[in-house]
């Protein structure tokens, strides 16, 4: 297993030769000019009838959907044409089909903070999950299933940041002027110091979550 082992940023076909079972991988979603939109996380689970397989939480859409706000924290569209299900779930698919022509990595960085669960245990977690529905904007997210498979904890930074952004901008709404940017810069600051990398959930949560919803 790739411990602690964060690639650089490459093509699918590049990275697929150096995927290991229980691997989280990263894909960074882009719009149709190149701008990046936000990062969608799957688990690796290995190679078999020639497929490199990933299971993910997806919504089967394409990456570059209307609602770009709404992928910003959901982070849960695939490039698969396939999927056409509307409710997102915990889906195993062709690695290539769900990165596409995206940049992807290896990012299995949190190794170095909570020791990962052996290979099979997050090859079995993953799987576990297939073929549930639920999904929450700042509570169960892909890259929350992602964390939970390798190190049975639930957290994103993303949506971490997304809370911060619109503490920040409420901020921006309500104070006077001369105090605008002070305020929202340290509110930003402080929630994003308070949750990120920090904000995680009991290790059965996400799964009473997911089943409940």
């Amino acid at each position: 297993m790739n411990y602690a082992f964060t690639s650089e940023w490459t093509s699918a076909g590049e990275l697929a030769k150096k995927l290991e079972t229980g691997d989280l991988v990263e894909i960074r979603r882009t719009s149709s000019i190149g701008l990046p939109i936000y990062n969608h996380w799957a688990v690796y689970v290995g190679f078999a009838n020639g497929i490199h397989k990933v299971v993910h939480l997806t919504n089967g859409n394409y990456n570059n959907g209307p609602n770009l706000f709404v992928n910003l924290f959901s982070s849960t569209s695939s490039t698969s044409t396939n999927n056409h299900e509307k409710n997102p779930s915990i889906s195993i698919e062709n690695f290539f089909d769900v990165c596409g022509n995206d940049q992807c990595r290896i990012n299995n960085s949190m190794d170095k903070k909570y020791k990962p669960l052996s290979q099979s245990d997050i090859y079995d977690r993953a799987l576990s999950k297939v073929g549930e529905h639920g999904y929450s904007v700042f509570n169960i997210n892909c890259e929350h299933f992602a964390k939970w498979s390798r190190y049975n904890i639930s957290t994103s930074d993303q949506a971490n940041y997304g809370k911060a952004a619109f503490i920040g901008m409420g901020v921006l709404l309500f104070l006077p002027g001369g105090f605008l940017v002070v305020a929202a810069a340290t509110g930003i600051k402080y929630l994003v110091s308070k949750f990120s990398d920090s904000v995680k959930k009991d290790p059965e949560t996400i799964s009473n979550e997911m089943s409940s919803s």
